[in-house]
């Protein structure tokens, strides 16, 4: 199996145990680093987001003391999620690296 889609699922899983179970126990076992740390900011930042996340908005840009941005998207991708103003500045034109992307129902899509 290809190793970025065993990483992918990896990172897949480990996100919905972060959901399901909390960040503490990831910190406590040494697992946190910053994709997971990024990826919980961004399912929480989504699930407490009071904006209508049918167009695919930008939430984090970026997500506070990181190189990283919380985008929702579609899956599969609509023509909203292709307009600028629904997309992380900082990921399109720097300095930010990393993106994690939801849905508008606050579930992983991917990171990166």
């Amino acid at each position: 199996m290809n190793l970025l889609i065993i990483v992918g699922i990896f990172v897949a899983a480990l996100a919905v145990l972060l959901v399901f179970v909390g960040k503490d126990v990831f910190v406590s076992s040494g697992l946190d680093d910053p994709a997971l740390s990024a990826v919980a900011a961004c399912i929480n930042a989504c699930k407490s987001s009071k904006l209508d996340l049918s167009d695919g908005p930008c939430l984090l840009d970026p997500i506070e003391g990181t190189d990283w941005v919380c985008d929702v998207s579609h899956f599969p991708r609509e023509d909203s999620d292709n307009i600028p103003a629904n997309q992380c500045g900082t990921f399109q034109n720097g300095p930010s690296a990393h993106f994690v992307e939801v849905n508008p129902n606050c579930e992983l899509i991917k990171s990166g």
